[in-house]
Order: C-alpha cells, then sequence, then structure tokens
C-alpha cells in the first residue's frame, strides 16, 4: 500500500462493488483521456483507454470528492462521466 492517506484499507474496500452496482462505474476524463491516478510529486496520470481508467463506484461519493479536490488544486479541467456494462 502506498503511504498516501487517501488508499487506506477502509478506503479501499469502499471502492470494492456493492451487490447491484457492478454493471455503472464513474470515470474522470481529463480531455480526451481518462484518469488513473497520481504520480510523482503528485503529478495526474492518464490513461489512452477506459482499460486503464480508475474506476468509482456511485457508492464512494466521499473517495471521487478527495480525488477530484487532488487535480483541481493542480488546475486540471475534467467530467465525470458514467460508463455502464449493457447485457
Amino acid at each position: 500500500m502506498s503511504k498516501d492517506p487517501i488508499y487506506t484499507e477502509e478506503y479501499m474496500e469502499a471502492r470494492r462493488a456493492k451487490p447491484g452496482d457492478e454493471s455503472r462505474a464513474i470515470v474522470l476524463m481529463i480531455g480526451d483521456r481518462f484518469f488513473c491516478g497520481f504520480g510523482k510529486k503528485d503529478r495526474v496520470i492518464v490513461a489512452w483507454s477506459l482499460a486503464g481508467a480508475w474506476l468509482f463506484g456511485s457508492w464512494d461519493p466521499d473517495g471521487i470528492a478527495k480525488i477530484e479536490s487532488r487535480i483541481t488544486k493542480r488546475g486540471i479541467t475534467f467530467e465525470r462521466r458514467i460508463v455502464s456494462l449493457e447485457q
């Protein structure tokens, strides 16, 4: 685990899917790419495709808010997008 307080065990447990929520997730779009983490010196890392994106569950609004505030502090604009699995 990282020393970053966002990656606590409680936070990771909250990010795991809850029953009924498996088919929807929220991603953060930065331009035409997807947010996938933070690097050295709190730099924002982006992925070119959805496969590398960091997926957030709708049951974890606090986790999304923490990430969004860190991105906003860097002066980066982003938007939330909902992705879903259609069966």
